[in-house]
């Protein structure tokens, strides 16, 4: 039984053989499912929000060579209501070089660029006494942006002209912990 197992798995290997072939070179469009984590993205006088949602990414990028790559990604990094009116919403926008290595079904990569991001936030009110009219003591609105190093890392599978990816990046963003990203993709090689 052992033996007939290994053998139907090795014929299924053989199979994706073809599939699974050199990476390929071009430029390559995409989209991936992210979710981003930044904290403190509002800060209210009493309270602050974090930024923890799942959103999207559009990956444009070019493959010269099997070892390198550039991409430029657009990020949304999602929204968050919270208490008091709290809320807070993020986008970035990065430039980025990969170095890959390739191995037969999987490329695994390290990336690194510049990330530029802009963050709306806005703090909310605080009410006198709970149940009373609330009287507007402080209000914390924020929009800013900033250029920051991005870096982060990733594996592929390759399926000819379609990779499957699951990557990780991080940046700062001033006055927060910074953001995270952990991305679920797909892009195609024209």
């Amino acid at each position: 039984m052992c033996v007939m197992r290994r053998g139907v798995l090795a014929s299924l290997l053989l199979l994706a053989c073809p599939l699974a072939s050199a990476a390929e070179r071009g430029f390559y469009f995409g989209a991936g499912v992210n979710h981003s984590e930044i904290d403190e993205a509002a800060r209210g006088p009493f309270h602050t929000l974090d930024l923890d949602e799942t959103a999207w990414k559009a990956i444009a990028g070019m493959r010269p060579f099997d070892f390198l790559a550039a991409e430029l990604t657009y990020m949304d990094l999602g929204n968050e209501h919270g208490s008091f009116e709290a809320r807070a919403e993020a986008t970035a926008v990065s430039a980025s070089v990969m170095g890959l290595f390739a191995l037969p079904l999987v490329d695994v990569y390290g990336k690194a660029g510049i990330a530029r991001w802009e963050i709306d936030s806005f703090g909310g009110v605080e009410c006198a006494e709970p149940g009373d009219l609330c009287l507007l003591i402080a209000q914390y609105p924020r929009s800013d942006s900033g250029s920051d190093v991005l870096y982060g890392a990733g594996a592929q599978l390759k399926l000819k002209r379609l990779a499957v990816r699951l990557e990780y990046e991080t940046f700062d963003i001033d006055d927060t912990d910074g953001a995270e990203l952990y991305t679920l993709g797909v892009t195609w090689t024209f």
